[in-house]
This record gives C-alpha cells, sequence and structure tokens, in this order.
C-alpha cells in the first residue's frame, strides 16, 4: 500500500457510496490532503480545508475495497492529522458525518473524532448531519 500527496483526480478514482456528496470547497481547495492506493486501485482520499487559522474541515472519501485493508486506513489518516497539528499548526480539525451513516460515525470516532451535535439541512441535498471535532 503506497500513501502519497494527492493528485487532482485521484478522487475520481473511487467508487463512491450511496449518498456521498463532494463538496466544491474539496473540489477547488482540497488543502493537504492524501491517497491511499494498492495495487494500483484507489482506496482513499483524504485532507483538510484551511476554513480560516488553525482550524480545518476534514475530509474523507473511502472505497468500499479499503474495508479489507485491516487498520491500514486508519493508521494512515491518524499519522496525516497529527501532523496538521504539529507541523501545519492546526488546533482544530471538524468533520460532517450523516446521520444515517452510522459505519462512517463510527470511523471518525475511531480515529479520534468526538461529536459536537446536530447540524441542520447541511447539505445540498438538505441532509441532517453530525458534526465531529478533533482539538489540541
Amino acid at each position: 500500500m503506497i500513501l502519497y500527496p494527492y493528485v487532482q483526480g485521484d478522487l475520481y478514482e473511487i467508487d463512491m457510496r450511496a449518498g456521498d456528496d463532494i463538496g466544491d470547497e474539496v473540489r477547488e481547495h482540497p488543502g493537504p490532503s492524501w491517497t491511499l492506493k494498492d495495487e494500483g486501485e484507489v482506496l482513499a482520499c483524504f485532507g483538510i480545508c484551511n476554513i480560516y487559522g488553525g482550524v480545518g474541515t476534514a475530509w474523507a472519501f473511502v472505497s468500499d475495497k479499503a474495508r479489507h485493508h485491516g487498520a491500514s486506513l486508519p493508521k494512515a489518516m491518524i499519522a496525516k492529522l497529527r501532523e496538521c497539528f504539529d507541523i501545519m499548526k492546526f488546533h482544530r480539525l471538524q468533520t460532517v458525518v450523516r446521520i444515517d451513516s452510522k459505519e462512517y460515525q463510527r470511523f471518525v470516532e475511531l480515529i479520534g473524532f468526538q461529536r459536537e451535535g446536530l447540524l441542520r439541512k447541511a447539505t445540498p441535498s438538505k441532509q441532517d448531519v453530525f458534526l465531529y471535532s478533533m482539538v489540541t
């Protein structure tokens, strides 16, 4: 498995899950971001969009095929998130997860995010999401 800096277009190689929305923010300004690939196949793309000084929004798109790779993805994400705090001087990262996506909720909690609250009609398709954060 290889982890490398995200290259424009990697995101479109992932088989998206139903309901995944790629926001304009990620398309246009992905910020520090990475791609995890195995045997030529993109398993995940993830990164941080800078909001303002020291605060960023974490984003990730994960292929269903990543499930078969055990702890590789969470370990890679945790290492890069720590790097964002240590080297890039973030003091807060936040992300949102759809309320109907229990799997993603468990995943963001596994990598260290804590749920803060509910954002109503917060997506382009007017879905409710949970707000999660990671702070130093």
